[in-house]
């Protein structure tokens, strides 16, 4: 999680041009590895989970820190925490040693069990400005017009342009488009090699 924070942190100090933490970091910090009191953010002590060994992780220690969440929270900020963490483990798995990876064989399996997005069945939970995130072919024809418009006013040079259409093209997210190179290109069999997300 340690490693996954850093990477996180260097890579919003890149894109800010500013020393910042990531606001995965932070919540990490917060939730699962503990923090020392920091501005206005108070002190929090390391969740039991900190102190498992990724070898001996069980999926009963992950749903046990998922409920051991504060309970005011929004069903969908849990998530979001929830991905974080996710990610940063699934991240570990390549650093571990072939010994260690036998030890726990099937820990990609564990996480993704240990994770398993829950139910939203109460609509005063879920956040407003999660609905709506599915564009109808006229609203993504729109966009596209627009982007080409810009494109061509601003002097972009069809870049904006083939960015969009690529974000509209496959749903990636912005991150991963940025990260593709020309080699992702499969002209031949039409296919587009798109990054995988950071989320995991």
């Amino acid at each position: 999680v340690e490693s996954y924070i850093k990477e996180r942190d260097a890579r919003e100090r890149r894109r800010t041009g500013r020393d910042v933490r990531s606001d995965a970091g932070t919540k990490l910090r917060r939730y699962v590895l503990g923090q020392e009191k920091r501005g206005n953010q108070e002190a929090a002590g390391a969740a039991p989970l900190a102190s498992v060994q990724l070898h001996a992780l069980k999926e009963d220690d992950l749903i046990t820190w998922r409920e051991g969440l504060p309970k005011d929270l929004k069903v969908t900020t849990k998530q979001r925490f929830v991905n974080d963490l996710k990610a940063a483990l699934n991240a570990a798995w390549p650093r571990l040693s072939a010994d260690r990876k036998k030890l726990n064989p099937t820990f990609l399996a564990i996480v993704k069990a240990g994770f398993k997005a829950e139910r939203v069945d109460d609509d005063d939970h879920v956040s407003v400005a999660r609905d709506n995130q599915i564009l109808t072919d006229e609203e993504v024809g729109a966009i596209l017009q627009a982007a080409c418009e810009v494109d061509q006013e601003q002097g972009f040079d069809g870049d904006l342009y083939r960015i969009v259409v690529c974000l509209a093209a496959t749903g990636a997210r912005y991150a991963q488009v940025r990260r593709m190179r020309v080699g992702d290109v499969q002209v031949s069999a039409r296919r587009l090699m798109v990054p995988g997300s950071y989320k995991g």
